[in-house]
């Protein structure tokens, strides 16, 4: 048979076409949600209308942007209005910066903080001169991470007079001494203060050891040096007069 013969779905594919994205719709609306960024203030909500003339927003997208744009993360919708969505939300100064901090201890990104709102990033390195809040490096995020300076109250005990003499005349009885007192009680047995002796024995022993060998070795040294004494003027040995 002829090409002209077949059929016309012979040949094609009959598997279903895949939705084709539209690039440009989200080009937009990654430039919508910049300058939702760049011109927030609190309170303030911007039109549908405002971001079509001000993005240039294209009439035959606009369904497709504004959809876009009311399932975007970064973007709130208020109303018939929208505006910018940090990951740190509702912080809008100094104060509840540092606030939203230092209810955090075990840090915040530095990338967040800053997103939080214009003029976060100086209010972040002023908080670190003042002291109130310090920054360290994180590797396994790539970024820096703030954490609160932990606030000391001041120490307002009062102790009376009477207590401390107490607390300085009481002595504090030897291990030996201790472990006999609990036998005479009662509270320990005699097997058992038996080895706590022989314990205390071979540890005071051990450390008699230790000491007469560091001894042994300084001694050692000492006559190290004495016996180079008569290299002093020796061709090469000058270096051993000073010592």
């Amino acid at each position: 048979s002829s090409l002209s013969s077949r059929p016309a779905s012979e040949g094609m594919s009959l598997a279903p076409k895949k939705k084709e994205k539209d690039p440009h719709a989200k080009t937009i609306v990654i430039k919508v949600v910049m300058w939702l960024k760049n011109n927030r203030r609190p309170g303030v909500r911007h039109t549908a209308e405002d971001i079509k003339k001000t993005c240039n927003v294209p009439q035959n997208i606009e369904d497709k942007v504004f959809k876009k744009l009311k399932w975007n993360e970064r973007v709130k919708v208020v109303g018939d209005g929208f505006d910018y969505k940090p990951e740190i939300d509702n912080v809008f100064n100094k104060g509840q910066l540092r606030d939203t901090i230092s209810r955090n201890r075990s840090g915040l990104r530095r990338k967040a903080l800053e997103d939080a709102y214009i003029g976060a990033e100086k209010h972040l390195e002023e908080l670190k001169e003042e002291g109130l809040v310090f920054e360290m490096k994180n590797a396994e995020i790539k970024d820096d991470v703030f954490y609160p300076v932990p606030s000391t109250p001041p120490d307002t005990t009062r102790i009376d007079q009477d207590i401390k003499e107490l607390w300085s005349d009481i002595k504090i009885p030897r291990e030996v001494d201790l472990a006999q007192s609990l036998v005479n009680t009662g509270h320990l047995k005699e097997a058992a203060l038996r080895k706590k002796k022989q314990y205390l024995i071979r540890r005071r022993g051990l450390g008699r050891r230790m000491k007469k060998t560091a001894r042994k070795k300084q001694k050692k040294i000492g006559r190290g040096r004495l016996t180079n004494k008569h290299m002093i003027n020796e061709t090469g040995y000058e270096w051993l007069d000073k010592i």
